[in-house]
């Protein structure tokens, strides 16, 4: 009978969990199309009659629901809790700290050595640019001539993207080798701190080497924008799994807040999202341990993370931080109406992510009817973030929709369900574990797919300059020419003559000193 009785129970959770999540592919494909659109905003998703205010909506409001549906349902006996024996499971056990001995040397310069090879600068500035670095060489080159993010021109990222990079410039030359220079550096540095972060908890070679790979293809950077480096996404789950593991710890809250104050100054979404998960897990253990503790903690995450914002901010920008604040509080308002925005459509990798948004929404709503003298783990409050940064980061991810939007805000759950770590509150079984460890692989094969396109072409463009370089067929570099301002032309393998002959013409006798107007 007992048996009968587990078995029922699993049928029923199981069935359930489907409803739930048959209900996030009707909802999205379903509700966004009936919403009325402003008619004064300008998008492709306004085009296609797509709301996407209403479908970030949805998903938070369907994620309640589930959440509740599942916690009322275990606490009236119709789901089974977690079984202890589970939670015990050698998957789940804490992993050892990581040794920082000369295999972890040797992995940390692989991966340095990975990142030059995929973006090495003078192969690349042959026949660049490619994607997104046409406009941040463009940003640049503007800075280059006097005009300022935020008071001459709209900028829509934080000072942080561009600001050290004109620094650079400024030290190393503006050119297309210096700017795909510092993107290595940009890119090796993700790469390592990704790394570390494993070689910390995951002392397994084989483990990690796999683990490694996975989030890494999240992380690939085939559009060679500063807006498409790893960091931004990894810093607010460096922020998160900081305080997970030591949530009561006053110098983790600290590092922690400055972490995400400084992803405020370098791409906001991210940070609010992650700020707010924070402030979301010190609320329930508030609620979980009876300690006011957390409420202080929250309050120190608040202050820290805005002081380490403005600091930054300022220091970058100086006279110009009132034009950056009006100018970001005026694009938050348009992108909130629905501004630039496209419209969701369900592929493979999303029904793989959302999948993965379900699970943690059955895990957590299972382990809330749980007894209040439950107390959490690392894992649980690990995954209790990652839960709500997804929630909240849907804002953006809705909103643009696209391959690269979309999954970033799914990073937390990756980390989650991938990490080692012990769970307790939020326990979930072995099976559980292994769909979940298929939806991650099947969202990253599908993501690097996605990503062909992109990467065959910047791919082209790198392997066709290390043949130029290897055969000395360039036509650049035979002659430089005295241009009116840098260029980067004289880079290229064949550079435009036309553009050369103008770069000439300005910088001739009186017309160097004159103003140009294009």
């Amino acid at each position: 009978m007992r048996e009968m009785w587990q078995r029922g129970h699993s049928w029923r959770g199981l069935v359930s969990g489907l409803a739930f999540y048959a209900g996030f592919v009707l909802l999205l494909s379903v509700v966004p199309h009936r919403w009325p659109i402003d008619p004064s905003v300008a998008s492709a998703a306004s085009l296609d009659g797509y709301n996407n205010r209403i479908a970030h909506l949805v998903v938070v409001l369907w994620a309640l629901v589930g959440v509740t549906g599942f916690a009322v349902g275990t606490r009236f006996g119709r789901f089974s809790p977690p079984d202890n024996a589970v939670l015990s499971d050698a998957r789940v056990t804490p992993a050892a700290p990581g040794t920082a001995g000369a295999r972890d040397a040797i992995e940390i310069v692989a991966v340095v050595a990975g990142a030059l090879l995929f973006y090495f600068p003078p192969f690349l500035a042959r026949y660049g640019p490619y994607i997104e670095d046409s406009f941040f060489l463009t940003i640049l080159h503007r800075m280059q001539s006097g005009q300022r993010p935020y008071v001459d021109f709209q900028y829509v990222y934080g000072p942080l993207t561009i600001w050290p990079m004109y620094f650079w410039t400024k030290a190393f030359g503006f050119s297309m080798t210096s700017y795909y220079w510092s993107l290595v550096v940009l890119e090796a540095l993700h790469l390592v701190v990704l790394l570390r972060l494993l070689q910390h908890h995951i002392p397994d070679c084989r483990t990690r080497y796999t683990v490694f790979l996975t989030i890494g293809a999240f992380q690939l950077n085939t559009l060679l924008g500063v807006n498409s480096n790893g960091l931004r996404r990894l810093l607010p789950v460096v922020a998160m799994l900081l305080l997970a593991r030591r949530p009561r710890a006053v110098g983790m809250a600290v590092t922690s807040s400055m972490i995400l104050g400084v992803q405020l100054a370098y791409f906001p979404e991210y940070g609010v999202a992650a700020l707010a998960a924070i402030l979301a897990m010190y609320g329930l253990l508030t609620v979980l341990e009876r300690d006011l503790a957390y409420v202080r903690l929250a309050a120190v995450a608040i202050g820290v993370a805005a002081a380490a914002w403005y600091t930054c901010s300022v220091l970058v920008l100086g006279a110009d931080f009132p034009g950056y604040v009006k100018q970001t509080a005026y694009l938050i308002r348009r992108f909130d109406a629905g501004e630039q925005a496209f419209g969701f459509y369900w592929t493979v990798n999303a029904l793989a992510l959302f999948g993965l948004l379900c699970l943690g929404c059955i895990v957590i709503g299972r382990g809330l009817a749980r007894p209040r003298d439950q107390m959490s783990a690392p894992g649980d409050r690990l995954l209790f973030c990652g839960l709500i940064y997804a929630l909240v980061a849907l804002k953006s991810g809705l909103h643009r929709s696209d391959l690269w939007h979309l999954t970033a805000p799914f990073l937390g759950l990756v980390f989650t369900f991938l990490l080692p770590w012990r769970r307790a509150l939020f326990g979930y079984s072995v099976a559980l574990q292994r769909v979940a460890s298929l939806l991650v692989v099947v969202a990253a094969a599908t993501y690097v797919f996605g990503l062909l396109p992109t990467a065959s072409y910047y791919l082209s463009g790198l392997i066709r300059g290390l043949r130029d370089s290897v055969t000395v067929r360039a036509e650049a570099g035979r002659r430089s020419p005295m241009t009116r301002a840098p260029t980067i032309e004289v880079e290229r393998s064949y550079p435009s003559a036309d553009i050369l002959r103008l770069g000439e013409y300005l910088a001739q006798g009186s017309r160097a000193e004159r103003p140009v107007l294009f």
